[in-house]
């Protein structure tokens, strides 16, 4: 019985604004059984790892003893940035981890990093407005390479002009297919995604998806030819095509829905303390949903996952709005087989899984904060 539970559980790695990175079982529903979420360790990295990814590579060090070993990293958030790879010593269990690799990124509060192929991990830069490319396999010669982004000054009324006075990247997204090999980085203070591409073996800007002016673009999905666009500042999905960069085409606007039926008035979120604004987007595997997280949103039932469908590629509904009873939602992330939704709140909440179905979602399990678990603010699947 013990071994059959083994084999259905997950470890889950989560990211936060605290010196910790979190690693959390989870054990799905059997029969008369309930879900299980627990926290399993906590290993201590440095301040503000606030985003977390996994390398894939079981390989052990070569010249030693060690013969299967799981690597993560992880960025920073800070004002002098950092990389931090730790290498798990356990995979499967995620207690035994070590920092062995510090690397400064050159960029000012790093809150996302994504694989670039093989050799490469991409980190965007908030406060700096720029993405550094950073070796996995460095030699002596390799440095980070950072690629700054433009500010352009706008005096249009829609743009937010407090969260909009500079370039702000958000993430990474790299995408590799026929016609598409590139990386996609949101910049919110820009109103635009820029498109980079390899000329003469160097990564450059080489694009650019210009979005609505306030839109505040903070994450983004590609699939099938569409990119769509989670705007931060104005709690919308946007759909764009995205043709080729070798295309004379130029992106175009499909749709642009918001989040919510009803976004809370300014007098209403300046009443709560807080902006409500968008956080994540995630595509289910079999590319007929996408999860859409909103935060702080006034109220007593906590923040919102809204459910858009795709009923076929770039075109979207906004077709159920789930309260999560959470506080300040950021942090989602899906399973690999798209059965298991897990979100938290940073402000407060804890962490809950929600199983999903063709009807929608329903949380199955919940874990409370306590003793130094706590400000999760993303996850990493393993």
């Amino acid at each position: 019985m013990g071994s059959a539970t083994s084999q259905t559980s997950h470890r889950i790695l989560a990211s936060s604004y605290t010196s910790s990175i979190f690693t959390l079982s989870f054990t799905p529903p059997s029969g008369s059984s309930a879900a299980k979420l627990q926290l399993v360790h906590s290993t201590e990295v440095g301040p503000n790892p606030s985003w977390v990814d996994l390398l894939p590579s079981a390989e052990g060090k070569p010249g030693t003893a060690l013969t299967a070993t799981r690597t993560i990293v992880t960025v920073e958030e800070k004002s002098e940035g950092e990389l931090r790879v730790i290498e798990f010593a356990d995979p499967g269990v995620y207690k035994q981890g070590s920092v062995v690799r510090i690397v400064g990124v050159k960029g000012k509060d790093p809150c996302h990093l994504t694989l670039v192929g093989d050799d490469l991990v991409g980190v965007a830069n908030y406060s700096s407005g720029s993405v550094t490319l950073i070796s996995l396999k460095p030699t002596k010669d390799d440095e980070p390479v950072v690629i700054e982004f433009p500010f352009s000054q706008s005096n249009s009324p829609k743009k937010i002009s407090h969260r909009q006075e500079a370039a702000h990247a958000h993430q990474v997204v790299y995408i590799s297919e026929p016609g598409h090999e590139e990386i996609l980085v949101p910049d919110l203070g820009n109103d635009t995604v820029w498109r980079l591409a390899k000329q003469h073996d160097k990564w450059a800007i080489a694009g650019k998806v210009i979005c609505e002016d306030g839109t505040g673009p903070r994450h983004v999905v590609y699939s099938d030819g569409h990119l769509y666009v989670l705007g931060e500042l104005s709690n919308t999905l946007s759909v764009y095509t995205l043709p080729p960069l070798s295309s004379s085409q130029k992106p175009l606007l499909l749709q642009s829905i918001t989040s919510l039926t009803s976004i809370p008035t300014l007098e209403e979120q300046k009443a709560f303390g807080l902006e409500t604004n968008a956080a994540e987007l995630i595509l289910s595997p079999d590319k007929k949903t996408l999860f859409y997280t909103t935060r702080n949103v006034p109220g007593p039932h906590g923040d919102i996952l809204t459910l858009f469908s795709l009923s076929s590629p770039g075109q979207i509904e906004r077709v159920k709005e789930i309260p999560t009873g959470l506080a300040h939602l950021r942090a989602a992330a899906l399973s690999a087989d798209g059965k298991w939704l897990m979100l938290a709140g940073a402000f407060g909440g804890g962490v809950k899984v929600f199983a999903v179905s063709p009807n929608g979602v329903k949380e199955v399990a919940a874990l409370a904060y306590g003793d130094g678990f706590e400000k999760v603010t993303g996850f990493a699947w393993t």
